[in-house]
């Protein structure tokens, strides 16, 4: 399942909504791409205007994804190379939305695997599983997960979404969950509320669920082209489990690598710095 949606996704081009004015980046079918100021789109070309080219006609059957840049300037300086991961802290979602037709696939410590998917300017869908325990006993596992998000201001999103998941005869669970950002594809804070629930060992004797208000921090700085410092925070407040998590996010072309350590004050008894985090995201 996740293979096709990883296939079914790349195969589309990705032109979206027309934002005549800004900075885009077009990434053509043989590698290549252009920068430019976007001046219109028509249904079959992408015009771009170059300062050293002037206008560029650029057919859209060419075009294997197109993005729009983040703010042309930033507490850290200017950069080139938009955020191809703004709509994610480490595991939790930012309020930003994807653009229709992107998507990403998402992996954390090798076995959790996650696509997602615009499915329109505003609204993406997603699947989650850990595939390699499939091949264990009562192992198969699955979880969906969505997610509506609006620009309400020049730097302020609002969302709201869900992920639900399960293993038969051993838990079901999921949040829905709000969240508001600020800030922009670059630099940004985000705070967001949610309720999750979790039955753990259905139909049996031992049978026990348990629900619990959850509060979420988070936030993203760019400091170079290629680097940003990443933080993202848990508030289980029925529980009082706290889990924070700090590190760094590797900025490439169409893919981010995290690596952070996740902490609390029970972990740092036994680990000072915390449990590694680490998270690859490539952009599709």
């Amino acid at each position: 399942m996740l293979c096709c949606l990883i296939v079914g996704a790349s195969s589309m081009a990705q032109v979206p909504e027309s934002k005549e004015g800004q900075l885009a980046t077009v990434y053509l079918d043989d590698g290549s791409r252009l920068f430019g100021q976007l001046q219109t789109i028509t249904p079959d070309t992408v015009y771009l205007f170059s300062a050293v080219l002037g206008s560029l006609p650029v057919p859209q059957n060419t075009i294997s994804q197109m993005r729009y840049m983040g703010e042309p300037k930033t507490a850290a300086g200017d950069f080139l190379l938009p955020n191809p991961n703004a709509s994610r802290h480490f595991f939790s979602p930012t309020a930003i939305p994807l653009n229709k037709n992107e998507g990403y696939y998402q992996n954390f410590y090798v076995a959790f695997n996650m696509v997602n998917y615009g499915i329109t300017d505003h609204i993406s869908l997603g699947v989650a599983a850990v595939p390699f325990a499939w091949f264990i006993n009562d192992g198969f596992n699955l979880a969906v997960t969505g997610k509506i998000g609006y620009k309400l201001t020049e730097n302020l999103y609002g969302s709201a979404g869900y992920i639900a998941g399960f293993m038969p005869n051993i838990a079901y669970g999921g949040i829905g969950f709000g969240l508001l950002t600020a800030g922009n594809t670059d630099n940004n804070i985000t705070v967001g509320g949610g309720y999750a629930a979790i039955l753990t060992e259905p139909g049996t004797e031992y049978e026990e669920s348990s629900q619990a208000p959850v509060l979420n921090m988070a936030g993203m700085l760019r400091v170079a082209e290629h680097f940003a410092l990443v933080t993202e925070n848990w508030f289980f407040l029925d529980g009082g489990i706290t889990l924070i998590s700090y590190g760094g996010r590797y900025i490439g072309d169409k893919i981010t690598v995290d690596v952070g350590f996740v902490n609390n004050g029970d972990i740092m008894k036994e680990i000072v710095i915390g449990v590694p985090l680490l998270g690859v995201v490539i952009y599709l």
